[in-house]
C-alpha cells in the first residue's frame, strides 16, 4: 500500500478548479527511510549534496528538476508520485 502524503488544497484565484500542493520533503524522506538510506548515502548515490537533501526534507528549499530526478532514480520511485498518482 502506498503511503498517503499530506496535501494542502488551494483554491485558484479565478475560482476555476483546484490546485494541490504536496510535501516533496516528506516524500523524499519517506522513500529514503524505506530504503534504509541515510542522507549521506542518498547524497552519494544521487550526486545531490547531503545539505541539499536535508533542506528538501525540512522544506527549506524546493528541488530543482534535475535534482529531483536524480533523487527519485536513486530511491526507485516514479516522478508520477508528484502528480498524485
Amino acid at each position: 500500500m502506498v503511503k498517503k502524503f499530506r496535501k494542502i488544497l488551494l483554491g485558484s484565484k479565478d475560482g476555476e478548479g483546484e490546485k494541490f500542493v504536496i510535501d516533496i520533503g516528506e516524500i523524499i524522506k519517506h522513500y529514503r527511510e524505506k530504503k534504509g538510506y541515510t542522507q549521506s548515502k542518498l547524497a552519494d548515490i544521487s550526486g545531490v549534496s547531503k545539505e541539499t537533501i536535508s533542506r528538501y526534507e525540512h522544506n527549506k528549499r524546493i528541488p530543482h528538476l534535475l535534482e529531483i530526478i536524480a533523487i527519485s532514480d536513486a530511491l526507485g520511485f516514479s516522478m508520477d508520485i508528484f502528480k498524485g498518482e
